[in-house]
Parts: C-alpha cells; structure tokens; sequence
C-alpha cells in the first residue's frame, strides 16, 4: 500500500502535469468566465480573478456555530452553539460551508445541478477544497460519500452533482472514496418549502449503507452541494452511524 506521502507526490505530479497541458488548451481554446463572460485569466479555471475575488467565500476567523457552521446575527467572538443545535443536537460531528446560497455562488451551483454545466466542477471543487483546509483536518478522513441520489432522479438528471464533486476532491487529497457505500432508499419529495422540522421528517430513514464494514470505525466526510438546515446531512450521518462509523463531518459548497 503506497504511503500517504507517496500519494501526495504522485498526487502533486499529476497536477504539474495538468497544468501545463491546461495551459496548452487555453492557448487554443480560450476559457469563458461563465460570471462576467471575459476570458478567463485564472489558469485551468473558468471563473476570472476579478469576479472571484468578489465571491462572498467564508474565511475560517468567522464566528459560526461550532456543529453546524451556522452564521449568527450580530457580532460574536467567542465559540457558540446555536439554538437549534441546542434545542435538536444534529448527528454529525461537524458541518462547514465554502460560502452562503447568494449572488455567483448560487448562479454556479443552479448551472451545475441544473443545466448540466458539468464544466464548472474543477471550480467548485476549488471552494471545497479550502474549506476543507479551513475547517478540517483532511489527514484525518478516511472516506469521503456524496449525498445519493434515488435512482429515478439519477436516471432523469443524468448525473449526482454531489457525486461528481465529492469524488474529485477525494482525489485532490488522495482520500478513498465509494459513492455507493451510502444509498438512498426511496425518493423524497423536494424539501425546498418545507420547515425545517418537515425537512427532517421527510428523509428520516432514507439512506442506507449496504456495506457497514466500510464506514465502521472510520471518520467520514459527506460532500452535498447545498446545505440549507442541514436536515439532510444530519439523516445521512445518524445513518452512517448506526452503521458504525465512529465520526462524520460534513461539507458543502453553500449553506442558504
């Protein structure tokens, strides 16, 4: 079995090796901001410098709610627990977002879940990728799941957003990760004008883990594309654990 820096330096000549060939293809196929439609001048990457420095990215010297990552209103300095992981403790140990639901973001991520702008993968990965060195300790994780898709809607949409994401930032740390150790067992009606309490009733029992011998004792991340009460990652991590996973954090590209 490779080592972990082995991993690493293979992991870092792939890179080297990309970007010059990213390069190449810029040169003849120039890349489009798809925020501002400039020419991209951030190598391998279609968002431009200009519009990402105007991304509302979150830094990790913000205060949030330690469990949820939630934001609070008003200024607060010191580490907090907001009401709602006070009132009703969610089952993961940790949850974190790259940026709020608003403004390019959320033009981004409708593009990628919606419109099939599969292209825009590497830059999301990118905000994933520095929270996930903001907030966690990635040396740490030992499997990183997508949130499933039931099949119906995998089958109509063509693609699990939360898949295509949470694979490639596996592989940008060299993190083992099985999409189909975490299943779901029906489809759920949208959550999108449920309540939050609705919203943990609708997925309640609606994933399953058909191996537990892969997440037991392990620490696993869950990658989604949006997080907005958290209702759907808390599911997937009390799932995760009663099937024996010992800790389970959890990320997002934005939290509405």
């Amino acid at each position: 079995m490779p080592t972990a820096d082995a991993s690493d330096a293979h992991y870092r000549h792939g890179r080297r090796l990309a970007a010059g060939l990213d390069r190449l293809l810029d040169l003849i196929y120039p890349r489009i901001c798809p925020l501002c439609d400039a020419v991209s001048d951030r190598p391998g990457r279609l968002i431009c410098w200009r519009c990402f420095g105007r991304l509302p990215l979150h830094t990790a010297d913000e205060a949030v709610c330690r469990r949820c990552g939630l934001a609070p209103e008003g200024h607060i300095e010191e580490d907090f627990l907001c009401d709602a992981c006070s009132r009703v403790p969610p089952a993961f140990d940790r949850a974190r977002a790259a940026a709020p639901f608003r403004g390019g973001i959320r033009d981004l991520l409708h593009a990628f879940k919606y419109d099939g702008a599969t292209w825009l993968r590497a830059d999301l990965v990118d905000f994933l990728e520095g929270a996930l060195r903001a907030y966690y300790e990635p040396q740490l994780i030992d499997l990183v799941l997508p949130v499933p898709l039931h099949t119906g809607r995998l089958r109509r949409r063509g693609y699990n957003q939360s898949a295509l994401l949470a694979t490639a930032l596996a592989r940008r740390f060299g993190i083992e990760s099985v999409p189909r150790q975490l299943r779901r067992s029906w489809a759920t009606p949208t959550q999108t004008r449920l309540s939050a309490p609705a919203r943990r009733q609708n997925v309640l029992g609606a994933f399953h883990v058909p191996h537990p011998a892969w997440v037991r004792g392990r620490t696993v991340l869950v990658v989604d594309d949006v997080m907005t009460t958290g209702a759907t990652l808390h599911e997937t991590a009390r799932c995760l654990k009663r099937a024996g996973a010992w800790r389970v954090w959890a990320l997002a590209v934005a939290r509405g």
